[in-house]
């Protein structure tokens, strides 16, 4: 197999049957030609034990002096009470943040707000999902359940307002919000009669 021009170049820095300690072993690794990618390093250590019993088997971290060169980033959607638990959390996070608990380290907390609110569970909501649910019982159906699937929709500027909303009402589907999601077509019209129950009797709703 015909060898890429990098890799004969990294191969020249290897002396056959040599065996490197861990220093010259790393001093040969940042020798070599870099690539346009991550470069990973891989370790096999034989340790001669039988992973297969439980006193034998090996787990371990290592914390890594320089961090992984990721930022970590925490999203937090919240409002009314919420935000101030919300708030009084970024207090607790940047007085974590401003410690230095390994050498040669900092770390850094940024804020960005954004005034899109995500549904929040409330009364009205809770009224409303049971009105859906004694509607979809008189059909014969299950009452939608709660599922998380990402994205944003218009329901959240309806419940921006303060008004009680049901997102995700529409045909049961898979894969939202990818290339291979699809929907199953008999529940078309199983929604369609629900949403239907449940305009025709608002009056039910307690």
């Amino acid at each position: 197999m015909k060898m890429s021009k990098r890799y004969a170049e990294s191969v020249k820095l290897v002396e056959a049957n040599k065996e490197y300690d861990i220093k010259e072993a790393l001093d040969v690794i940042e020798k070599m030609p870099k690539t346009k990618f991550d470069q990973t390093v891989e370790l096999h250590v034989k340790l001669g034990v039988d992973s297969k019993h439980a006193d034998q088997q090996v787990r371990g971290t290592v914390v890594l002096p320089n961090g992984t060169g990721k930022t970590q980033k925490v999203l937090v959607f919240a409002k009314g009470p919420k935000a101030e638990e919300a708030e009084k959390a970024i207090k607790s996070v940047e007085a974590i943040a401003a410690k230095t608990y390994v050498a040669n380290t900092t770390t850094t907390v940024t804020e960005n707000r954004i005034e899109f609110m995500p549904l929040e569970t409330t009364d009205g909501v809770q009224k409303l999902y049971g009105h859906l649910s004694k509607q979809a019982e008189k059909l014969g159906l299950p009452a939608p359940g709660a599922l998380y699937v990402g994205g944003s929709a218009d329901s959240a500027w309806t419940a921006m307002v303060g008004a009680p909303t049901l997102c995700g009402m529409g045909p049961q589907a898979v894969g939202a919000h990818s290339n291979n999601e699809y929907l199953f077509v008999p529940s078309m019209t199983e929604r369609a009669q629900l949403l239907a129950m449940c305009i025709m009797h608002l009056d039910e709703m307690q």
